[in-house]
Parts: C-alpha cells; sequence; structure tokens
C-alpha cells in the first residue's frame, strides 16, 4: 500500500456536525489534513458544491463503476462509494464520513484508522438539519432511520481507537481534542 496517511473517521448521526468539523480542520490546517470526497447518488443540498462536498453521480455510475470501495447503500436507497486512488493521497491525514462497513474494509485494506464519534441530542439534531434545508418530512424520516441504524451499528467490537465528543461543543474544543487525539 502506497498511502501513509492514517484515515481519521467521523461517525454520527445526520446532523452531528460531522461535515462542519472537517471543514474547519481542513480549513485551520491545510498541511495535515484532507477531506475525502465520496461519491453519492443522492440530489446536493444546499450549499453543497459538486467534486467539492461530494462528487454527484447517478445511480447508473454506481452499478457500473466496479473499481469503487466503501460502498454503502443508506436506509433512503441513496449510494455512496469512493475509488481507491481517493485513499493514496500525501497527507497525514484523510478525513472521511463512514458507515461501519466502511471502517471494515479500510482496516482489511491495511489503513490505519481512527474514529471520531459524535453523539448530538435530538433537538440540536433537528435545529441543524432544518438549518441545512432539509425539509420536515425528510429531516423526520432520517432521524427515525439514523435512530434505528445508530443503535444497529455500534463500533464498540471494532479494535482501533476512538474519540467521543459531544455536538454541542464549540469548534474550538473539539479541534483542541482531536488534535491531541491524534498526536
Amino acid at each position: 500500500m502506497q498511502n501513509h496517511a492514517t484515515i481519521v473517521v467521523f461517525h454520527g448521526e445526520s446532523g452531528c456536525g460531522k461535515t462542519t468539523l472537517i471543514e474547519h480542520l481542513t480549513k485551520t490546517y491545510p498541511q495535515k489534513f484532507i477531506r475525502l470526497v465520496t461519491y453519492t447518488s443522492r440530489l446536493p443540498r444546499k450549499r453543497e458544491v459538486n467534486d467539492i462536498d461530494y462528487h454527484f453521480k447517478t445511480v447508473d455510475f454506481f452499478l457500473r463503476d466496479k473499481k469503487l470501495i466503501l460502498r454503502n447503500i443508506s436506509s433512503e436507497g441513496v449510494f455512496y462509494g469512493a475509488h481507491p486512488a481517493d485513499l493514496e493521497k500525501s497527507y497525514p491525514y484523510i478525513l472521511a464520513v463512514l458507515r461501519k462497513k466502511g471502517i471494515k474494509k479500510l482496516l482489511e485494506m491495511g489503513h490505519r484508522v481512527l474514529i471520531v464519534k459524535i453523539l448530538v441530542s435530538m433537538e440540536l439534531k433537528m435545529s441543524r438539519m432544518k438549518a441545512r434545508g432539509d425539509d420536515s418530512a425528510s429531516v423526520i424520516a432520517r432521524v427515525i432511520a439514523d435512530n434505528k441504524h445508530d443503535a444497529e451499528e455500534q463500533l464498540d467490537d471494532l479494535d482501533i481507537q476512538k474519540l467521543v465528543l459531544e455536538a454541542h461543543l464549540c469548534l474550538s474544543d473539539k479541534t483542541i481534542k482531536i488534535m491531541e487525539f491524534i498526536s
């Protein structure tokens, strides 16, 4: 394997602040962190930019592209994935948002993985999801699906380092804890 980067996986329910924290770290420490831009079949949200936030693709793309790894289909039928070349970046840390299946795949591939699990209250989650433009029906559907999926997807059986953060902490406090955790 050519890549010597550690992959820091941000894990948590929708609206917990994974993307916000990754954006903050990559902007604050551009020489240290790069974001893994994954592929998705879902439509962009307001303010999301193709090839920066995600590579937005059709379902047909996911069915045809056999090179994709870290494949996942959400409870809403949305495809996600990444290309192996995206993991070959020359950075100390690659930041990613993945589910347990993707984390296990990275470990199988021989990558060093650290997990940052972000916990969020229902109230904060709902307000963040509405603020980013999710409509009420989709917010409720995602909350129900995430709560069910999160309850089923415990990471305790993975023998890797984990940091648990509360979503309500300010960005600077979370950044300090992450910088201590990775060093």
